[in-house]
């Protein structure tokens, strides 16, 4: 096995699209040659058009392979089934190791990106911070205030379903004249009415805020390992990428969450919303709206959640859109194919 540091690893050409470009190469295996390494794996780019043949059993359709070296320096190309009688019980060693290196370096690689991304769109990101809090401080009021209403709609909105209905069973008429023999059910379902909920990713998130901030610190700590990686296994450095890339997602949920806000509490939604519960019938004809307000009012005494105004312009996406791009973390890693 050839022993790389990250730096080397980083420059190193594991897999290569064309093995006949490379020199020293032979096609008898030599004498007396000693296995030293697995040097690369090729996916040959001209296949099925060209085929790389095995130097040792000269079988021609191969698209994968491996190029070894000897301890000489020669270097030949082979399938895993003659490497293996080469190497012998080292072969599947040397093999495992070089998908290893391979792992680790598709994690350095992006990595690396990281470091050259622009810090600058992090701190910009951070700015919003702002924003979310006065969404969370919004759920926190609707939450308590309004707590009936408020587990409804989010539940609503768990199920995938943004068409608030209220329904009811009554007697089918067609029974009463159903002949003999007729199958017709006795009951049917009568919609008494439907709203179609706008602004629904308002309640992608109970705490905005909370999900804003530990996703910017998984990235923070995604640029913090990007400018040390050494010592550090390449499990550790799948789970800060992975953790990265699923923050950017998260952020660009609660992005659309802030954008939606304002739909919630559109009169028109709101009045649709204020039925809706009304025909519930937990508490009949108590919810109301006035103007971007969403109130209750027992007779006795009355909530009214709003949304605190004045209402920014809406969150602009290029700032993730220009930081997912820079990190480029959705790459496709190497493909290990076998001969």
């Amino acid at each position: 096995m050839i022993h790389h540091t990250d730096e080397e690893l980083l420059a190193a050409e594991l897999k290569i699209d064309n093995p006949l470009q490379q020199s020293g190469l032979v096609w008898a295996l030599p004498d007396g040659a000693k296995f030293k390494a697995i040097r690369n794996l090729y996916a040959y780019s001209a296949w099925p058009n060209d085929k790389v043949p095995c130097a040792m059993c000269g079988f021609p359709n191969h698209k994968f392979g491996f190029t070894v070296e000897f301890e000489s320096g020669e270097l030949m190309l082979m399938g895993s089934s003659c490497g293996a009688k080469i190497a012998g019980e080292t072969w599947q060693q040397q093999e495992n190791a070089m998908r290893d290196l391979g792992n680790r370096q598709y994690y350095l690689r992006l990595l690396e990106r990281a470091k050259a991304a622009d810090e600058k769109l992090v701190r910009a990101i951070w700015a919003l911070e702002r924003r979310f809090d006065q969404i969370s401080r919004l759920h926190v009021r609707f939450r308590k205030q309004l707590p009936e209403a408020y587990e409804l709609l989010i539940q609503q909105c768990r199920k995938g379903e943004p068409v608030l209905e209220v329904k009811e069973m009554r007697e089918n008429e067609a029974a009463k004249y159903a002949t003999a023999g007729q199958s017709v059910p006795k009951f049917v379902e009568n919609v008494l009415f439907r709203h179609r909920l706008q602004g629904t990713g308002f309640f992608f998130s109970e705490d905005p805020l909370l999900e804003f901030q530990s996703a910017m610190k998984d990235i923070e700590s995604l640029f913090a390992v990007a400018r040390a990686t050494a010592g550090k296994s390449t499990n550790a450095l799948s789970l800060v990428c992975r953790k990265a890339r699923a923050a950017l997602e998260v952020l660009g949920k609660l992005v659309e969450g802030v954008n939606e806000t304002p739909k919630f509490f559109a009169p028109r939604n709101l009045e649709g919303v204020s039925q809706w519960l009304n025909h519930l019938g937990l508490r009949h004809d108590l919810y109301s709206i006035e103007g971007q307000s969403l109130c209750w009012n027992d007779g006795a005494d009355t909530v009214k959640i709003d949304f605190p105004p004045p209402y920014e312009d809406a969150i602009d996406h290029a700032r993730l859109t220009r930081l997912s791009a820079a990190l480029q973390l959705n790459e496709t890693r190497l493909v290990w194919g076998r001969d």
